[in-house]
């Protein structure tokens, strides 16, 4: 805008017959400018046009502070993680491991099933039945599911039948 201004009165000092219309060229800028500035001002005025700027700037403040909200709980629960996971490795480092994982302590019954399977390496319930003189094989097979859920042993489903074997130590 400067350099057009310049260039204008540069012209004109050149060109002194076309003063006049350049002088109106800016005057009609100046005017274009001024009625801009007049609405805008008119519009400042109105009551109407102040509310409902206001409404805008209300829900934008509505809306930031749901979202800071939302990152405040979003930072309290990464604090409460750091801190579990702070109390876990401190755990961690102030208790001492045994050498050796020790087996539950369990009743004889399924302590002898535990030593039958070793001898065996795999057993599925008819064997256990069999071996201990169930009845049927429903006594046998919750008793090799029993020490399945405790983690002791392994099974697999081969066919109709299903052989439990002894879990690797790790």
């Amino acid at each position: 805008m400067v350099d057009e201004n310049e260039d204008i009165f540069k012209r004109s000092a050149s060109q002194p017959d076309k003063f006049g219309e350049n002088v109106a060229v800016i005057k009609k800028e100046i005017e274009e400018h001024n009625n801009r500035l007049k609405a805008i001002a008119d519009k400042l005025n109105d009551p109407v046009y102040i509310a409902g700027i206001m409404l805008a700037v209300q829900n934008e403040r509505e809306n930031t502070n749901r979202i800071l909200k939302n990152i405040y709980a979003e930072l309290e629960r990464v604090k409460n993680l750091e801190e579990r996971v702070r109390k876990l490795e401190e755990i961690a480092t102030n208790t001492t491991m045994p050498s050796e994982v020790l087996e539950p302590v369990l009743p004889d019954v399924d302590a002898q099933i535990v030593d039958f399977i070793r001898e065996k390496t795999r057993v599925c319930a008819e064997d256990v039945q069999r071996r201990f003189n169930y009845k049927g094989k429903n006594a046998a097979s919750a008793r090799l599911n029993r020490l399945y859920d405790m983690g002791i042993l392994n099974k697999a489903q081969v066919g109709r039948k299903v052989y439990y074997f002894l879990r690797q130590k790790s």
